[in-house]
């Protein structure tokens, strides 16, 4: 992997470090090169991106108060994801070429959390496994199999 230029990322130096971290960086640089882009995109303050797709799409949480999930695309920028009603925080942390993209969703203030899908507008939980309090879907393929804990 080729080391990045901090000043062609907006990295500037000061006694607490980076604006953005370096995983941050490197998300929005995949992004960027799977959209046939060739500079880094700004998906948003206080936005955390966990997952990318084929296609240069997104997801992650905003970390402003509880958790949201949001998705980012070229095309429509930043948008939160729907969540469950009563549902004060979740995150999504992967996404397929399909635009199917799972994460956890926490009935209380990240409690333990159910797993969760978003198909378009739809959401759907996953539940939890027999004998666990809570569970997480971690990423989802091109096949729609999901892995979790």
């Amino acid at each position: 992997m080729r080391g990045f230029d901090r000043a062609a990322l907006g990295l500037r130096p000061g006694p607490k470090g980076p604006m953005i971290n370096l995983a941050t960086a490197a998300l929005l640089a995949l992004a960027a090169a799977a959209a046939g882009q060739v500079t880094i995109q700004d998906v948003g303050s206080n936005l955390r991106p966990t997952a990318v797709s084929s296609t240069g799409a997104v997801v992650g949480y905003a970390q402003s108060g509880y958790y949201r999930p949001f998705m980012w695309t070229a095309g429509s920028g930043s948008q939160l994801l729907p969540t469950f009603a009563g549902d004060p925080a979740a995150v999504a942390s992967g996404i397929n070429s399909a635009g199917q993209i799972v994460g956890e969703s926490f009935p209380q203030p990240y409690n333990a959390g159910r797993a969760v899908r978003w198909d378009g507008a739809s959401l759907t939980d996953l539940g939890v496994l027999a004998g666990d309090i809570g569970a997480g879907a971690n990423d989802i393929n091109d096949a729609g199999q999901i892995c979790g804990t």
